[in-house]
């Protein structure tokens, strides 16, 4: 039985507008978790097991056996 476990983030760059001055840009970018996301364990198109999905705040774990290494 192997173990797989990490975080999944992405950068949120908000976009920027001040009417009063008719500019805009992007503030400043802030870490988010992605939430709900599936997750599998795979070799070549072979799904090791029973796909996962990231939580609230990002984490998953996926447990499945193989006698292969897995990248």
């Amino acid at each position: 039985m192997r173990t797989v476990s990490g975080t999944v983030t992405y950068d949120f760059l908000p976009a920027v507008y001040d009417p009063g001055t008719g500019t805009g840009g992007f503030g400043t970018a802030t870490r988010r978790p992605v939430r709900s996301a599936v997750v599998q364990a795979m070799r070549g198109p072979t799904i090791l097991g029973t796909p996962g999905s990231t939580d609230a705040s990002g984490h998953y774990a996926l447990t499945f056996t193989d006698r292969k290494s897995v990248v």
